[in-house]
């Protein structure tokens, strides 16, 4: 018999979770990290993300849009964050926002749009806290 000397933690998947209001940006970046071997929650929309946040639910990272739709937008979902999960590695990216005001408001990185997936994956990898 093998003795399985892993804790819970090393045996969870990583839970990544992506902000995106762009349907076929969601739905292409999701696929794209589930075919990374992460399990992968989305959310349309900031107040959506805050609500998966506010849950309990474990995220080990937060993937968000600058620029969406309603009340709560990507650097209102990074101010969440830093308040709430401040361990949780936030990677923003947008189009259209100065990379320097994100970094600036406690963004672990800045993806600039249009990104290739291999640059989201990598990035995505280096930034994930390792599990002991």
């Amino acid at each position: 018999m093998a003795v399985n000397n892993k804790s819970a933690a090393e045996q969870r998947a990583r839970v990544i979770l992506v902000v995106e209001d762009e349907w076929i940006i969601r739905m292409t970046v999701v696929d794209a990290l589930r075919d990374e071997g992460w399990n992968v929650v989305e959310a349309a929309d900031g107040v959506e993300a805050l609500e998966f946040l506010q849950s309990g639910a474990i995220v080990d990272m937060i993937f968000t849009d600058v620029r969406m739709p309603g009340e709560v937008d990507g650097m209102a979902l990074l101010a969440f964050a830093q308040r709430t999960v401040p361990h949780v590695p936030v990677i923003v990216t947008s189009g259209d926002f100065d990379p320097g005001s994100a970094m600036g408001a406690g963004a672990t990185a800045f993806l600039v749009k249009p990104y290739p997936l291999g640059t989201l994956a990598a990035l995505v990898s280096a930034k994930l806290p390792v599990v002991r």
